[in-house]
């Protein structure tokens, strides 16, 4: 390749630093190391004074540039004292294993390999590893023939391209800038053309040599870089691998390429002297003034601020971050002490309504702090969160920042947007120490958020008994209560927090005390079925019979979630078991509805009424009937239920049974002795409801053992008036089948003859009328059914009763 001449002048004061790196990312596999930890050690450590930090970092980049040299990296980075962390990869290949034989190049073990096994490829050959990234993992997967481009195994690649096996692709020439080798990449150049990637891969890996060349023959394609440059972020690269010789060869090329981002090299501090560059921004709008920052680049930083160029000191990016912002973040003070003696803006707010206190805050640096505000810095601004820098002094522990920022006068009741101050981040966090200091300075102990909680509400909503009892010493109200009107008594037991809670029942919060819900401690821990926490609520004297807006207890809790050991533990304490909810709900009512038989049997063995009535006069025998409970209603029956109980409608649990249809239920019943016979309160018996609701089977099943079928209602109707009344052909023939009286009258003295004149029924009229109903009979106005019918203008049932001789007159 041709020397390229770009540059000369900064390439040579440099060399050091830039052959320091190419030889990094160049050292072979079975190269002895002193050397190169000699140069680093001298050229990068000691006189260009690059971290161990940053050091780490770079070496564990060019690991993926130079894989098989991974144990000197390894051995490089003991030898400079790096902790680095050890990242989970596939294990190096083993010698004699195909992967191995590829990056090494034994082309006859790879011809004798592959007459014997055939080689896999799916989803990819070998994976390099990005020991960079600790937690974005991003390995390079390679086919077979980009590992061969990768580690520069020449003769396996032509084997593999003359016999056809592989093809050559545009990573095959990316690859192979990696692997130096110049016969692969002359090979892969006769159908690929060097791109962007192609670039990236040549800066990354430091092939300066490829760098110089593509300036020297590929102008176009440099040009081309050039450009996205410009408008993208391909310089990152550039920075990110520290590679010095290609800003040189950038700026001798096009100077104004190397803005914004060429300040992030301190080694440009000439170049940036000796010209005059635009104020432009990158993409991301950063000016070169940011990049100085950001690699705190001091000096840089005061050339730049002191030069003729008049960059923009308050220059905001996409973060809206200004430099002032990044040399705080990065407790840089003396960049920060230059760029506001050139006009920085100290109250700017930058990336999430951030200013440089809150950052200074952030990282516990008191001298920063002092600084700003004694520059102006307004130590109460709130960021978008609505956090002063005290409050994230108290967030991150800085017990010296908050006593600092208190002595420069910050507001320590001052609020974020949820409503919280520093004290309820403290009690949140069990910061003891910042929690004292906060008090000490008249912090208002019992003040609110947004939904109501103190202090001492977060102290036991967190589990933080030690915050709490620094609150509780310093008067706490201990029974305040937040939106939903819980005391820090109700948080605790919603939590299940014993020790907070037993904390606070030492300091005398009230046991009892309801929220807003009605809700006292006890109901929240059988609510959550916490037992020992119901024990340890009951031995300090809770009301076991206290209700809640529901009227509900803690039994009445413990039975709606089937808690039968919590339930045990409130009938052994004296629970009223018979007490009765809003509803007029007894806990047994609610074992009923829900069908738990055992909590009903717990119930009945503790003597609960089992004839018990709520609100609607129902029994649980009427609940489980209601709701189909079967087993529940045999236990009921079998613990002697009044099976002929009335509910306030008068309706036992046989019209119920009937009611819904449940036929199983209804057999139980009457296997029990139910009163078929018995009437609501509108004199309603079963064979009534059966007829009413159209339930032919069990209107059968009720004849079948003798109810009374003439019984009549609080009108007079039977059950034949209500077939009649509702069309029921099917059961008016059934009732007829069974002896019903035909000519029975209600109590206006009406027939159901009568009835089907006002309906205008002809076939069951006709029925009827066969079957001996007298057509001639009067109600108790002097009316037959012809009257009725010729009245309601009803002509086909006028035709029925005239056809059998009805009398006109």
């Amino acid at each position: 390749m041709i020397q390229s001449s770009l540059g000369p002048d900064y390439s040579k004061q440099y060399a050091d630093f830039i052959e320091a790196f190419e030889k990094l990312f160049q050292i072979k596999y079975d190269e002895s190391i002193e050397d190169m930890c000699n140069m680093i050690t001298n050229v990068l450590i000691t006189k260009y004074q690059l971290s161990i930090k940053r050091l780490t970092k770079i070496i564990l980049l060019a690991f993926q540039y130079n894989y098989s040299s991974r144990e000197n990296y390894i051995r490089i980075l003991r030898h400079i004292g790096a902790s680095f962390y050890k990242i989970s990869v596939k294990q190096f290949p083993m010698e004699d294993s195909i992967e191995f034989i590829v990056m090494h190049d034994q082309i006859d073990k790879f011809k004798e390999y592959i007459t014997h096994k055939r080689i896999e490829q799916e989803p990819y050959f070998l994976e390099i590893p990005d020991l960079s990234r600790q937690f974005d993992y991003n390995p390079i997967k390679l086919s077979l023939i980009e590992v061969c481009a990768y580690f520069g195994s020449v003769n396996i690649f032509h084997f593999l391209l003359s016999n056809l096996i592989c093809q050559k692709t545009q990573n095959c020439l990316c690859y192979s800038i990696i692997g130096r080798n110049t016969d692969i990449i002359n090979e892969c150049l006769k159908d690929n053309e060097i791109n962007n990637d192609c670039l990236k891969y040549i800066v990354s890996s430091h092939n300066n040599e490829m760098l110089e060349y593509v300036v020297e023959f590929k102008y176009f394609v440099f040009e081309e870089w050039i450009q996205s440059i410009k408008v993208s972020d391909g310089f990152k690269y550039i920075i990110k691998y520290q590679n010095l010789k290609a800003v040189f060869l950038l700026f001798e090329k096009d100077k104004n390429s190397i803005v914004p981002w060429c300040s992030a090299f301190p080694q440009t501090i000439d170049i940036l002297r000796n010209n005059e560059f635009p104020d432009k921004t990158d993409y991301r709008y950063r000016n070169i003034i940011h990049f100085a920052c950001k690699s705190q680049n001091s000096d840089v930083c005061r050339v730049l601020l002191a030069s003729c160029n008049k960059f923009r000191v308050n220059c905001m990016d996409n973060k809206n971050m200004t430099p002032l912002h990044y040399a705080t973040k990065l407790n840089n003070k003396v960049i920060g002490e230059f760029l506001l003696s050139y006009g920085a803006d100290i109250n700017e707010k930058g990336y999430y309504g951030k200013t440089v206190l809150h950052y200074a805050a952030e990282n516990n640096n008191k001298e920063i702090a002092d600084f700003f505000i004694l520059y102006g810095a307004n130590i109460n601004e709130k960021d978008k969160d609505g956090k002063t820098a005290l409050y994230i002094a108290a967030e991150c522990q800085s017990k010296e920042m908050v006593e600092h920022l208190i002595a420069h006068g910050a507001n320590i009741n001052e609020k974020d947007n949820y409503g919280k101050t520093a004290l309820h981040i403290a009690s949140n966090y069990n910061y003891k120490e910042i929690l004292k200091l906060l008090l000490s300075h008249g912090a208002n102990i019992n003040e609110k958020d947004d939904h109501g909680k103190t202090p001492l509400h977060v102290a036991a909503q967190c589990n933080k008994k030690e915050s709490a009892e620094i609150l509780l010493s310093h008067g706490a109200n201990i029974n305040e209560k937040d939106k939903d009107g819980k005391t820090a008594l109700h948080i605790a037991a919603d939590y299940n927090y014993k020790e907070i809670l037993k904390l606070l029942l030492s300091h005398g919060a009230n046991i009892n005390e309801k929220d807003k819900d009605g809700s006292a401690a006890l109901h929240i821990a059988a609510r959550y079925n916490k037992i020992e926490l119901a024990e340890l609520l009951l031995s300090h004297g809770a009301n076991i019979n206290e209700k809640d807006k529901d009227g509900k207890t803690a039994l009445h809790i413990a039975a709606d979630y089937n808690y039968k050991e919590i339930l045990k533990l409130l009938l052994s304490h004296g629970a009223n078991i018979n007490e009765k909810d809003k509803d007029g709900s007894a806990a047994l009512h609610i074992a009923a509805q829900y069908n738990k038989i055992e909590l009903a049997e717990l119930l009945l063995s503790h003597g609960a009424n089992i004839n018990e009535k709520d609100k609607d006069g129902k029994t649980a025998l009427h609940i489980a009937v209601l709701y189909y409970r079967i087993e529940t209603a045999k236990l009921l029956l079998s613990h002697g239920a009044n099976i002929n109980e009335k509910d306030k409608d008068g309706r036992t649990a046989l019209h119920i049974a009937v009611n819904y249809n449940y036929k199983e239920i209804l057999e139980l019943l009457l296997l029990h002795g139910a009163n078929i016979n018995e009437k609501d309160k509108d004199g309603s018996t079963a064979l009534h409801i059966a007829v009413l609701y159209y339930r032919i089977e069990t209107a059968k099943l009720l004849l079948s053992i003798g109810v009374n079928i003439n019984e009549k209602d609080k009108d007079g109707k039977t059950p034949f008036h209500i077939a009649a009344q509702y069309n029921k052909k099917e059961l008016a023939e059934l009732l007829l089948s069974h002896g019903a009286n035909i000519n029975e009258k209600d109590k206006d003295g009406k027939t159901p003859l009568h009835i089907l004149a006002f309906h205008n029924n002809k076939e069951i009229a006709e029925h009827l009328i066969a079957h001996g109903a007298n057509i001639n009979e009067k109600d108790n106005y002097g009316n037959t059914a012809l009257h009725i019918a010729a009245f309601y203008n009803n002509n086909k049932k006028v035709e029925v009763l005239l056809s059998y001789s009805s009398t006109i007159n």
